[in-house]
């Protein structure tokens, strides 16, 4: 049950980044488009930067998934890529409007 709030906080997440800049999203948004409570968003997640990095972390993980040994680098790098391309917009948005600090930290 758990995962699937994240998922969905991810999924509404980027679909509000195509809509609205990062600083102009607020968690009230995000819990009024995946019906939640914001309790439950406090559950999984301490603000945005929390989400943010965790999207970026999974979303890296599924990319790499088991290509990450000398074998496969080369899958698990074009699956980076196409990652990154499908994501364009959510980097895009997250890199423009969080300060150079948060991005190096996430």
């Amino acid at each position: 049950m758990s995962n699937r709030t994240k998922l969905q906080l991810e999924d509404a997440f980027k679909e509000l980044l195509l809509e609205k800049t990062f600083h102009k999203i607020t968690i009230k948004d995000l819990t009024d488009k995946c019906h939640i409570s914001r309790m439950a968003f406090y559950y999984h997640f301490q603000d945005l930067y929390d989400l943010t990095e965790w999207i970026l972390i999974e979303d890296a993980r599924k990319a790499l998934n088991e290509k990450k040994d000398y074998a496969h680098w080369k899958e698990g790098l074009s699956n980076i890529f196409e990652a990154v391309y499908i994501n364009k917009s959510f980097i895009l948005n997250v890199y423009h409007d969080i300060s150079r600090d948060k991005i190096e930290k996430i």
